[in-house]
């Protein structure tokens, strides 16, 4: 007794209804009867057996639970409400059954409504055992249904219980029809005309929705797994339905997947086809399913190949249950992600080897930088030495070798430093020392220290300062050689033409510092990589241009260091202009 009856067979609910109020009037009339002492509202006659008081209550909760349960959908508390209901009505059925043995009459069979003595009927105001086993009887089928999962023992045994109701109390009713009732004239109270009535209305109803909801869940499932296997047998993805044995079911998918054949995994249970290791996180994502601790849950777990490699799967699982909330089945989804596993794992490693090759890369520069560096003070010391030396013997032929030896020198040395300062930005092994910087006196002497360069190939170099002595906290290592860094690649990439520096405030009051030049512009292609260490646009062996490509990388790391930022704007054949920006936290009122 769950489930609504469909619209369509409204003409069902309608005769169900009907047949429920039946036991429903009758006891309203027979209390009212007796507590007002008219005798033809407890019975269908003057001299007919009444209706007990009992009997009226017991028969409008009986109707009242087929009612309820007709129009309310089945849900835990419903069932435990007419359980209770139920058992209570055996209960008292039973127990007057018991006492009419002994032939006791107990007041509360009449509610302690005074018994009319004007009755003409024996027995008047006590129930009828013949009442009390039908009516024991009814409770008990409510009670199965409420009980019990549709099962064959939960359907068969109640229609039986109220086919023994529907029989008996339809023969009591015949007796009263054709005159010749049963049971009079002896001991035993007969069951009332409108008693039997009632029994007969209310186990017919009982019958007729069991079996009408019987037949509608039949065809409905029917439906549902038709519908439902197909989805399961034909779909693209791995299917399985795990029972609570642990025996599952698949489909063609998911046994292809893991080698075998669908009849040789349905033999199986879910745990020997499943990773040792996984074994475990799969029981307890079943037991959240279960203990309702979720909906649904979504894992990556892995089975074992039959061949025995492993086979990863992005696995989805929800868990089925009966309409009272028991567990049925999972019904799980199984997509084979072992490529994308092996991918994943290899990327890993790539990504191990390249950062392991980079940090053997780093040392070896770090480590090559210092015994370079190391020789060469050696070499460029004693050049001089040698220099003096010469020098005060009068040989002056000799004089443009030393030039050569110191400025090959320097350049060197020069190299070596930014090849160290690379590395060790690199590692993060550089520390900062922020100072009180004055930036307009580091531009004005690095820019007068390159003019002697800068005339040398022709060019003007100036600076334009329009924030008269502005003042930053930061590193001077890393300011001061990163605007060098950006003046000699200006002169150095300049054929023709002049190099102006700007220092000003930028529209949200950020210091900022222009280095323009007028010479051969970088390419929009090259743009992406002009802050790549080891990188210049002419990589031939013929390239016009000296150097490593390490100035705007290590201006570029060691601005970054501070907090400055380094930008570029520049048109091929027309000029560059790079701009650092100082951040506002630095800079000092």
């Amino acid at each position: 007794m769950s489930g609504k009856i469909p619209r369509s067979k409204t003409w069902i609910r309608n005769l169900l209804l009907i047949l429920s109020a039946v036991p429903l009037l009758t006891g309203i009339s027979g209390l009212l009867g007796w507590f007002f002492n008219q005798e033809l509202l407890t019975s269908f006659g003057l001299g007919l057996i009444p209706i007990a008081p009992i009997t009226a209550i017991l028969l409008m909760i009986l109707s009242f639970l087929f009612i309820f349960n007709l129009k309310m959908k089945t849900r835990p508390i419903v069932r435990r409400v007419t359980a209770g209901l139920s058992i209570s009505v055996i209960f008292i059925a039973v127990t007057i059954f018991t006492l009419s043995f002994f032939d006791i009459k107990t007041d509360f069979e009449h509610l302690w409504i005074p018994v009319v003595t004007g009755y003409s009927s024996p027995g008047a105001g006590h129930m009828s055992p013949v009442t009390a086993v039908l009516i024991a009887t009814l409770g008990l089928s409510f009670l199965i249904v409420r009980m019990f999962n549709r099962t064959t023992f939960s359907i068969i045994i109640p229609i039986a219980l109220a086919g023994f109701t529907v029989v008996v109390s339809m023969a009591f009713f015949t007796g009263y029809v054709i005159g010749q009732p049963l049971l009079y004239g002896i001991d035993i109270i007969p069951p009332a005309s409108n008693t039997s009535l009632s029994l007969l209305s209310l186990s017919l109803a009982f019958i007729i929705e069991s079996l009408q909801f019987e037949k509608l869940e039949l065809d409905t499932l029917s439906d549902l797994d038709s519908r439902f296997r197909n989805v399961f047998e034909h779909s693209a993805e791995g299917r399985s339905m795990i029972f609570p044995d642990g025996t599952f079911q698949v489909n063609k998918a998911f046994a292809e997947m893991l080698g075998y054949s669908i009849g040789e995994l349905n033999k199986l249970t879910w745990i020997p086809v499943t990773h040792p290791d996984d074994q475990k996180i799969s029981k307890d994502y079943m037991d959240l399913l279960i203990e309702n601790k979720a909906e649904s849950l979504r894992f990556e777990k892995r089975y074992l190949h039959k061949e025995g490699h492993i086979v990863w799967v992005d696995f989805h699982s929800y868990l089925q249950r009966d309409a009272d909330g028991n567990s049925l089945y999972f019904i799980n989804s199984a997509i084979d992600i072992t490529a994308n596993k092996d991918l994943h794992e290899q990327l890993i490693k790539a990504k191990e080897q390249a950062e392991k090759a980079n940090q053997l890369k780093d040392a070896f520069i770090a480590n090559m930088s210092h015994e370079i560096r190391t020789p060469l003070n050696a070499i460029l010391g004693f050049s001089d030495l040698l220099h003096d030396e010469i020098s005060q013997k009068g040989l002056m032929e000799y004089e443009s070798y030393f030039d050569i030896i110191r400025s090959s020198g320097i350049r060197l040395m020069r190299t070596v430093d930014m090849i160290l300062n690379v590395s060790r930005l690199q590692v993060g092994a550089y520390v900062q020392h922020p100072v009180r910087l004055s930036l307009y006196k580091m531009i004005n002497n690095l820019v007068t220290e390159y003019r002697l360069p800068a005339s040398k190939k022709g060019l003007t170099i100036d600076f334009r300062n329009e924030l008269n002595e502005p003042e930053i906290h930061a590193d001077e290592y890393c300011i001061l050689h990163s605007i060098s860094n950006l003046i000699d690649n200006a002169i150095k990439y300049t054929r023709s033409g002049s190099i102006h520096l700007k220092l000003y405030s930028s529209a949200d009051q950020s210091i900022c510092l222009d280095v323009v030049d007028t010479g051969i512009g970088i390419t929009e292609e090259f743009m992406t990589q002009i802050f790549n260490p080891f990188t210049q646009e002419e990589t031939s062996s013929t390239r016009n241009f000296e150097g490593i490509g390490l100035g705007l990388s290590l201006a570029y790391r060691m601005l970054g260091v501070t907090g400055a930022t380094l930008s570029v704007k520049s048109l091929k054949g027309q000029g560059t202009t790079f701009t650092v920006t100082f951040p506002r936290t630095a800079t000092l009122s």
